[in-house]
């Protein structure tokens, strides 16, 4: 968790001095930006499947207990 905050913290510092100094700077910076959202892009991804997972198990306990009955 603390890369996540030293990743977003040095990305946003160096946007800010690129403002400061230099606009190309800016442009930089995005590079220690990206693999932060890269981070959260595969733990949402994770947590869409779980759940995806989720709700096809309970569906197939549904349909069990119906051909049971």
């Amino acid at each position: 968790m603390i890369e996540y905050v030293i990743s977003a913290c040095g990305g946003i510092l160096f946007i800010y001095l690129g403002i400061r100094i230099h606009p190309l700077l800016a442009v930089y910076s995005l590079i220690f930006l990206i693999p932060l959202f890269l981070e959260f892009y595969e733990i949402f991804k994770t947590y869409r499947i779980k759940q995806e997972e989720k709700a096809m198990r309970e569906l197939w306990k549904k349909v069990e207990e119906k051909a049971i009955r």
